[in-house]
């Protein structure tokens, strides 16, 4: 699709600006780390388990039995088939053969999306310091193949951008995908609920683009048109209202989505940055299949009230930024530096100091993430759908790599002694992170 705007029904499509979307959407545009091969640490509680198929050093393959000695857990090994004891080496455990993709359904919409989606918020450029639009589309093939049917975009990523991307990437793999989409943040007028400023880099009182909330009918109509337009496609399987509106009554947001589905132009309705209250009032006027909340280890205020209620009334939820805008990868060291453009930069969150405790949060992590042969950015994808109530994770990627390493999360099955040692050590180290 041009840049420039097209007539669609007398009204014009918004040019798609060099900007992109506001904090609120999901992904994080770093993707997970690849596996590395951690040396087995010593005095933690070691994750591993007998029955386990291992690749050692010298690139053997032995079932090996692991025994616990003492009080100070120092591991030994041996051959499930005899052989003497020796310390333990250097090793990695292999993943599970044949674990594929799980799916889970999008409430009770009939849908079935993948446990990992691919968040397209990184892919509008704008705050995270630019965009590739050809690696987009590559990373986009790379999720869809890697089991990945869930994709996830909004209008004000980048401002059109973002969605003409997804467009362009699955124009020959429609049906392979469940395309889910935003509305209710609008820059084309000044109506409804002000929301921020912004330049071509960042949001900034002194920007000349205005964004608005607004979940207005007409509103919602025009932008389904625009977005159905951008993403080359005749229906939207799930449109999300992306932030509450005050001005606009939920009863008459949901009555013009319920018209919209009878129509066949979106198979199925969800809320986004909402509360529970104000997903009663959606369920009161027709029927509510999805909630996406921020939520990861290092953001979980959800798991108070929409997490159950979600579980309650079989709401899928979406967990959105799950690996804390590549925080939780463990590739961000205290020494990285973010570009010009790059919302990281200014964030308390991404100090120094922080970078350093969460550091030391993902070393508790990494004797479990071994042990299922996965990164800890994998790890922490996995806790995520493993949470009561949290049934899908939009993670963010700009690379293929990136979308291979994300999708992978999505076979992991962690156990309940995994998520226990998980739990603890994020009660006991991430309180204090901002």
């Amino acid at each position: 699709m041009s840049r420039d705007a097209e007539d669609l029904g007398g009204q014009a499509v918004p040019a798609q600006k060099t900007l992109a979307p506001i904090p609120g959407g999901e992904g994080n545009g770093e993707g997970v780390e690849e596996s590395s091969r951690q040396p087995m640490s010593m005095n933690l509680i070691d994750p591993f388990r007998p029955g386990n198929e291992w690749k050692l050093r010298d690139g053997s393959r032995r079932f090996l039995e692991l025994r616990c000695h003492g009080e100070g857990h120092e591991w030994q090994r041996r051959q499930a088939r005899g052989g003497p004891a020796r310390p333990t080496m250097s090793f990695e455990g292999e993943r599970k053969k044949g674990a594929k993709m799980k799916y889970r359904s999008l409430g009770k919409s009939g849908i079935e999306a993948s446990v990992v989606g691919l968040g397209a918020w990184a892919i509008g450029g704008w705050m995270w310091g630019g965009a590739d639009k050809a690696e987009s589309v590559r990373a986009i093939h790379a999720a869809i193949d890697a089991g990945v049917n869930l994709i996830d975009t909004a209008p004000v990523y980048g401002f059109g951008l973002s969605e003409e991307v997804v467009g362009k990437a699955i124009r020959d793999r429609r049906d392979k995908v469940v395309l889910a989409t935003k509305c209710g943040l609008v820059w084309h007028e000044e109506r409804g609920e002000f929301f921020f400023a912004s330049d071509e880099k960042h949001p900034t009182d002194q920007g000349e683009t205005k964004v608005y909330r607004r979940l207005a009918p007409d509103t919602i109509r025009r932008e389904v048109e625009w977005s159905l337009k951008r993403l080359g496609t005749d229906r939207i399987d799930l449109l999300q209202t992306h932030w509450q509106d005050s001005t606009t009554p939920i009863a008459d947001t949901m009555h013009t989505l319920m018209e919209l589905k009878k129509e066949g132009k979106i198979r199925a309705i969800g809320c986004s940055n909402a509360t529970r209250e104000q997903m009663e009032e959606y369920r009161a006027a027709g029927q509510l299949d999805v909630d996406q909340e921020l939520f990861s280890m290092l953001d979980r205020k959800h798991e108070r009230e929409n997490l159950p209620y979600c579980a309650k009334h079989k709401i899928a939820f979406f967990a959105y930024s799950p690996l804390a805008q590549g925080l939780l990868t463990g590739k961000i060291g205290p020494d990285r530096t973010f570009q010009d453009g790059d919302q990281r930069r200014e964030k308390p969150r991404f100090s120094a100091e922080n970078r350093l405790k969460i550091q030391r949060l993902l070393d508790l992590f990494r004797p479990i993430a071994a042990g299922h042969g996965i990164s800890v950015g994998q790890l922490a994808v996995a806790w995520t759908v493993s949470q009561r109530g949290c049934t899908h994770a939009l993670v963010g990627a700009r690379t293929a790599r990136q979308a291979i390493e994300n999708a992978k999360a999505g076979a992991v099955e962690l156990t309940t002694e995994d998520l226990q040692v998980m739990g603890k050590a994020i009660e006991d180290h991430a309180a204090g992170i901002p």
